[in-house]
């Protein structure tokens, strides 16, 4: 019996729809909803800790900041209100981006976005940036350990240095990878045109009902207010 899954085409349209709809209707108990809800699938999809770090911790880096600017109120005397309610949206936004773009392959982005007549220059670029992701956190672990090992980021003196090193390492390093990537590729015939077959992905009728259920159940929730 065939397992009953979404393809990655399938999960673009109900990331993308959830995301839409997060925009769309402007609610705190929506947001928190949808963060528990596509928390938990993605929790049951058995990721490794690596790859979802290297997808949360760039947008919650500069995240966090932005909101707390944003808290700041001058007026009619100076105070402070963190925005809870753009927080969980964000949130709620990201890991439903999260559920596309972890649970499917990167060439699968490609075939996608092809589906769906994205120009081929574009798909190209978005699967070449996750690639370089990739390059980058792992050039950063390597750059950190040792550097801690050498009692790097000892004192509050040293840190700004210390984290602009590790910044200008982990871009030469990432640079230096994929210009070599690169000479591998032209050496075994590349000819700078990234190669995919062409594949399509069937919407099944079943999984579309689904898809359509949640966003009606999305809508509904955010029509309550608690």
């Amino acid at each position: 019996m065939k397992k009953n899954t979404l393809n990655p085409l399938e999960k673009f349209i109900l990331s993308m729809g959830t995301i839409l709809i997060l925009i769309t209707f402007k609610n705190i108990n929506l947001s928190i909803f949808v963060g528990l809800v596509m928390g938990i699938i993605l929790f049951f999809q058995k990721l490794s800790i690596k790859r979802v770090l290297l997808f949360f911790l760039p947008p919650l880096f500069f995240l966090i900041p932005t909101l707390l600017a944003q808290g700041i109120e001058f007026s009619p005397e100076l105070s402070f209100k963190f925005p809870w309610e753009i927080f969980f949206r964000v949130i709620g936004a990201i890991i439903s981006i999260a559920y596309f773009i972890l649970t499917i392959k990167f060439k699968d982005i490609y075939y996608v976005g092809r589906q769906l007549k994205i120009p081929k220059i574009i798909c190209e670029l978005a699967v070449l940036m996750f690639n370089y992701l990739n390059i980058m956190y792992i050039s950063y672990i390597k750059i950190k350990v040792a550097m801690e090992s050498r009692n790097g980021f000892g004192s509050f003196k040293t840190i700004y240095r210390d984290v602009a090193y590790v910044f200008t390492k982990v871009f030469l390093n990432s640079y230096y990878s994929l210009k070599d990537q690169g000479n591998a590729m032209r050496s075994r015939g590349y000819d700078d045109e990234l190669v995919f077959y062409p594949h399509e992905y069937k919407i099944e009728k079943l999984n579309i009902l689904l898809i359509f259920s949640w966003f009606v159940i999305l809508i509904i929730v955010s029509k309550v207010n608690l």
